[in-house]
């Protein structure tokens, strides 16, 4: 954009008021090796249902066929409320069709040394009795580094742990899914380097408390995309943009 007037590929389009919804970015999703190629991301969440539903059709199809080599094995990354959502979902959804979930495993890889870290102990207790009762296997303080056709590649942050993998760090699946959170779109720094639109060092979008922009008062930007920034005078107790989650996009129109 420069002047206002926006270029798509080839095409420009002139404007007096811009407004950016461009959603955000599955975390790493692109970085990892074999994460695209390999694994389902959470972003966008059509796809994502789309991608469920296609691979259903086909575990079904497997299992009236009795076809289906070996049980599943579903690998979860990222240990957020959106990857504890999902595999407490694909246990009930896909357990229901495969053997009531005898022939199913359920894994979740986590960063963090513990679930919910910023809930209090008895809800953090709550949500570990929770993921025992499903059996759902949580594995704290890990990284991916790679995605395979078969394996999951991690590495511990702990050192002073036993990590409990084999000594390769290979996770075996069947069907991954990419949970790591969000990350800023790659259209918000391409107008950064264009036009100077101001972004925080993720690559958030700054804008005021009307979603405006901080750099360009005729461009707005509202939901995941965007990082509010208060006055400094507001500044009694140091206000937070809202977290890139639906209900905060939502919310905001």
């Amino acid at each position: 954009t420069t002047n206002r007037e926006a270029t798509l590929r080839i095409l420009k389009i002139p404007y007096d008021v811009m407004s950016l919804d461009i959603g955000s970015a599955t975390r790493d999703f692109r970085s990892v090796p074999g994460a695209s190629e390999y694994a389902i991301s959470t972003r966008p969440i059509s796809e994502l249902v789309k991608l469920i539903e296609k691979e259903e059709s086909f575990l079904c199809k497997k299992i009236e066929n009795k076809t289906l080599s070996g049980p599943l094995g579903i690998v979860i990354v990222g240990g957020g409320a959106a990857g504890i959502e999902l595999s407490l979902a694909m246990r009930a959804r896909w357990g229901a069709i495969s053997d009531n979930g005898k022939k199913m495993s359920v894994t979740l890889l986590d960063s963090n040394d513990r679930l919910v870290p910023s809930e209090s102990l008895p809800c953090r207790k709550a949500m570990e009795n929770v993921m025992k009762k499903y059996e759902i296997e949580v594995k704290h303080n890990v990284v991916v580094t790679e995605v395979t056709s078969t394996h999951v590649r991690v590495v511990s942050t702990d050192k002073d742990r036993n990590s409990g993998y084999d000594e390769c760090g290979m996770i075996p699946y069947t069907h991954c899914i990419w949970a790591t959170g969000a990350e800023s779109h790659p259209l918000s720094r391409d107008l950064h380097h264009q036009c100077g639109l101001s972004i925080t060092e993720r690559g958030w979008i700054e804008v005021n408390q009307h979603l405006q922009s901080i750099s360009h008062p005729n461009i707005f930007a509202a939901g995941d995309c965007c990082e509010i920034v208060f006055p400094s005078e507001d500044d009694t107790e140091k206000k937070k943009s809202p977290p890139k989650a639906g209900v905060y996009a939502v919310r905001s129109g």
